[in-house]
C-alpha cells in the first residue's frame, strides 16, 4: 500500500517490528487526517504526540481480521484529504 501512496506520502521500511513512521511529503500537519481516520475506525498516532507533526505511527500486522478493510479506509481517506 506505501508504494500506491508514494506520491503524498514517504517511509522508511522498518528492518524489524510491526510499526512505521510515515511522513507526508508536503510537510503537512498529519493530525486531521489521523482525526479523520478515527472517524472511519482507523487509529494512527498523530506526529505531533512524538514532535514530528508531519508523521504518523502506524502499527501494522497484530490483528489479521479487518486488516484489508484498514488499508483501503486508509487509502481512501487519504485520498480525499
Amino acid at each position: 500500500t506505501m508504494e500506491r501512496v508514494s506520491d503524498v506520502l514517504a517511509w522508511v521500511r522498518p528492518s524489524g517490528g510491526t510499526v512505521s513512521f510515515p511522513w507526508f511529503r508536503d510537510g503537512r500537519d498529519s493530525r486531521p487526517f489521523c482525526e479523520a481516520l478515527a472517524v472511519e475506525g482507523v487509529l494512527v498516532a498523530p506526529g505531533d504526540c512524538f514532535a514530528a507533526p508531519e508523521h504518523m505511527r502506524v502499527g501494522f500486522g497484530a490483528q489479521a481480521d479487518g486488516y484489508a478493510d484498514a488499508l483501503e479506509i486508509f487509502e481512501r481517506t487519504l485520498r480525499r484529504q
